[in-house]
């Protein structure tokens, strides 16, 4: 392949991808626009179809699905490759998936394999990547700290289970009940298996839910995962409170926590200022989003590309792809949380060994490099 179409719809690592595919492509062209309406951004459309004509493009690639580029290149004929960064990833339950044109890279294999299981031809399973060599350019600029936290508390974000209406106490016992269950529980969705298609069909109808038509987006997944957010929100304070509290945190975020221990440092930008913070942290404290159930979610794969030493919450695929105590450390309880923290942040030549360690296996398996040209193999 010489000739492709990259779009820029604001993900934060579409750089990193961008440049990584220059590398491998000859000509790459980049269409940027902020995408209005996933299913049908007229705008959009006519940018691509235009730069598909007048630069002959071989084919399309995207950050995460956007079925009005599924449509695009299904009129044209042309590959539409897409790298799916988020799970769950709604978009990816439109019909338009279902073309022959779309190869879908789900980073999450859970999700990869119930795509497949539905019918959907181009699915694969692609884990994401890091850029090691563009990390180690920059880690100056964060202060040191013993333990850091970077991401989302999501305060600022609409919650479907604040604004509902409708569910009896009963009910909302119950998925409360359902909530603190799968908080000791990883690995596994106890809402997808525990949700009855009643209680689910009432949880999407007080919350003001609804599936698009074109969409065959499974209900009970749907209403899974608006638990799986809650539940994320809540333990994301949770853990940050008590590791400041006993160890103390720098908490690199959108919004502030107000707790003992925890210093808040604002936002930190993923192309200057991340990359110094992993570095710099004797911990990187990493805590999956609930939603994705099996896969290595992109902050602990840039965490070690930086050559930080990653502390997260337990996820198949990291427990699959790494060694646990050689190349990362993985807790599954509040105990084990503080437990592992206190031991490493005692022991710094173990410390610094997993930390090179993790960064090794990364720079050998996990770069864009590797990724990509596995995918335009494909």
């Amino acid at each position: 392949m010489d000739r492709l179409i990259f779009y820029r719809g604001g993900s934060c690592n579409e750089v990193r991808v961008l440049e990584n595919l220059k590398k491998l492509i000859s000509d790459v062209k980049v269409v940027e626009h902020k995408c209005s309406n996933y299913d049908a951004d007229a705008i959009l459309a006519e940018k691509l179809f235009m730069l598909i004509h007048s630069a002959g493009a071989e084919a399309v690639f995207s950050l995460d699905y956007y079925p009005i580029i599924a449509e695009v290149c299904h009129t044209c004929g042309l590959p539409y490759i897409s790298w799916i960064i988020d799970a769950p990833h709604y978009t990816l339950y439109s019909t338009t998936s279902f073309y022959p044109e779309c190869r879908i890279f789900c980073f999450d294999a859970e999700e990869a394999a119930r795509l497949t299981a539905m019918g959907r031809p181009g699915i694969f399973h692609m884990p994401l990547a890091a850029d090691p060599a563009y990390f180690s350019e920059h880690r100056e600029g964060a202060a040191e700290a013993d333990i850091s936290f970077v991401g989302s508390l999501y305060k600022n974000e609409h919650d479907y289970l604040d604004r509902q209406s409708g569910l009896t106490e009963y009910e909302l016992g119950f998925v409360n009940g359902l909530m603190e269950a799968q908080s000791l529980l990883y690995g596994v969705s106890l809402a997808e298996t525990v949700l009855t298609e009643e209680l689910t069909g009432r949880l999407l109808k007080a919350c003001g839910i609804s599936v698009p038509a074109t969409y065959d987006l499974p209900e009970r997944l749907l209403a899974a995962n608006v638990l799986e957010k809650r539940l994320t929100v809540r333990e994301r304070e949770k853990y940050i409170k008590i590791l400041g509290k006993s160890f103390g945190v720098t908490l690199y975020s959108d919004a502030e926590l107000s707790a003992g221990g925890v210093e808040f440092m604002g936002y930190a930008d993923y192309e200057t200022l991340m990359p110094s913070v992993f570095y710099k942290s004797r911990i990187n404290l990493n805590l999956t989003l609930r939603s994705i159930h099996s896969g290595i979610p992109l902050r602990a794969l840039d965490i070690m590309g930086c050559g930080g030493f990653l502390l997260s919450s337990w996820q198949p695929e990291l427990g699959e792809y790494f060694e646990e105590g050689k190349e990362l450390a993985l807790f599954s309880s509040e105990e084990e949380l503080l437990d592992k923290a206190g031991w490493y942040l005692s022991h710094e030549e173990e410390r610094q060994a997993v930390a090179a360690a993790g960064h090794g296996k990364v720079c050998r398996e996990f770069t864009y490099e590797v990724m990509l040209g596995r995918m335009l193999k494909i």
